[in-house]
């Protein structure tokens, strides 16, 4: 790999499962460097927290390391085809956040994105729209989630596409869902202090992979942006 000096790191708040990193977050972190609308992350190994992670670029990819090891690897992609459910209204997104199934079983409360545990997470709740086309959930990103200009960054947009989608997978018994490739394009950045749709619903299944699309829309109806990620279905506890 060619050397780079540049390095990233995750501080402990923006955690998912204990002891590592939101999938979402260190996606969009990697995707500031890929530098394109649409950049899909392959996670190979747990994320840490509060770590230098060394980039490098190898043949228009980037790799994040640890221990001179890849944990993740970001490049320029095409979205895959989604068929993106009719957007939920905010008051159709407020309902179905009361039925947000993390409310009784989360495997991961002090999620940075999705934990009922964190106050100072983004707090997106999705839970099932009444036709049960998608789950859904209201976000007012908050003044901590923007840059200077009142927009949210990109690593933030990137963890808010990212747990809705699990939420509607079917798993297995005594098993856990973890990122495993995530492709993202984003159009245009929310902005701090409005109010967004965030939704999420199922793409299929191969064996222990999952698929699910999850997307942004304003107020309005409008998309921002849209996701498509494969899940790794693992033992409970394993991680």
């Amino acid at each position: 790999m060619t050397p780079n000096t540049t390095a990233i790191r995750i501080e402990n708040r923006y955690n998912g499962p204990p002891g590592s990193a939101n999938g979402g977050y260190i996606c969009g972190r990697m995707a500031e460097h890929a530098g394109t609308a649409c950049v899909e992350t392959r996670l190979m190994a747990p994320p840490p927290l509060d770590t230098d992670m060394p980039l490098r670029l190898d043949n228009a990819q980037w790799f994040a390391l640890h221990d001179d090891q890849p944990v993740a690897r970001a490049r320029q992609a095409s979205l895959p085809e989604l068929n993106v459910p009719a957007p939920a209204t905010v008051d159709e997104a407020r309902e179905a956040e009361t039925r947000f199934s993390g409310f009784v079983d989360h495997p991961f409360p002090g999620c940075y994105v999705c934990g009922p545990d964190r106050d100072d997470g983004l707090r997106l709740f999705p839970g099932w729209l009444d036709d049960r086309r998608a789950v859904a959930c209201p976000w007012t990103p908050a003044a901590s989630h923007g840059d200077d200009r009142g927009r949210v960054t990109l690593p933030q947009v990137y963890a808010a596409l990212d747990c809705p989608g699990s939420f509607t997978l079917e798993k297995d018994p005594d098993t856990w869902v973890v990122l495993g490739s995530f492709t993202v394009q984003v159009d245009a950045l929310p902005n701090v202090g409005e109010t967004y749709v965030v939704s999420g619903w199922p793409l299929g299944r191969d064996g222990r992979k999952h698929f699910a699309g999850t997307a942004v829309h304003d107020a309005a109806g409008r998309c921002l942006a849209r996701a498509h990620a494969v899940w790794v279905q693992i033992p409970a506890g394993s991680r």
